[in-house]
């Protein structure tokens, strides 16, 4: 059984896109991180919906680069998030 196919959907003006299709607690698929990069790239904001992440699996550092720099824009996010939550 193949995966489900991924889905690009744009949301409203320069707001981005949401990605839906992946199970972002699993590995993905080359071409899978290929379309995120372009996603990425061309709508400037992605949303991902309904992920069954861990708070580990969340913070987790990659190894593959796109998703080491969404990791470095994300633990800055939760390290500013949880100081403002003291």
């Amino acid at each position: 059984m193949s995966a489900p196919a991924l889905t690009v959907t744009r949301l409203a003006g320069a707001l981005g896109a949401e990605i839906s299709g992946l199970d972002l607690s699993r590995s993905l698929r080359q071409d899978d991180l290929a379309a995120l990069r372009s996603a990425w790239l061309a709508h400037g904001v992605i949303f991902f919906r309904d992920q069954p992440l861990t708070p580990g699996q969340f913070l987790a550092p990659s190894p593959r680069p796109l998703a080491r720099r969404w990791n470095t824009h994300l633990s800055a996010a939760s390290r500013a998030f949880r100081s403002s939550s003291k």
